[in-house]
């Protein structure tokens, strides 16, 4: 519910967090497991307001990582099985320009582990 509830937020997002723990609200709970991951990963949700039980407190701050974490490696992974599927019905490599190993490109070789210059 409070996953399908988060995921209806459209431009900004409000969360009640106790006095006690509003400088640090508990990760572990529904907050931190369910509803900012949903916040982040799956809403437009840009700027996020964070209030106490008695609305003494205010913070807004800008919510940001948007996309999920591995959108370029699924996204490679997709791409390759499209030309790995194409190349095998075709019954020939994935291209007139594959290398050797049968990598399209220099973008599939580095799938493993890395992409480009950073670790994956």
């Amino acid at each position: 519910m409070s996953n399908a509830y988060a995921r209806m937020a459209r431009k900004s997002a409000t969360v009640m967090h106790k006095k006690k723990d509003y400088d640090n609200p508990p990760m572990n709970g529904i907050w931190g497991k369910t509803e900012l991951p949903a916040l982040r990963y799956k809403t437009d949700v840009e700027e996020m307001m964070k209030i106490n039980e008695d609305n003494t407190l205010t913070t807004k701050w800008p919510l940001l990582n948007k996309g999920p974490p591995n959108a370029v490696r699924t996204a490679i992974e997709e791409i390759a099985n499209i030309f790995l599927a194409a190349g095998m019905a075709a019954g020939s490599s994935l291209s007139k320009r594959a290398d050797s190993n049968g990598q399209a490109c220099e973008l599939w070789d580095k799938l493993k582990g890395r992409y480009l210059d950073r670790e994956m």
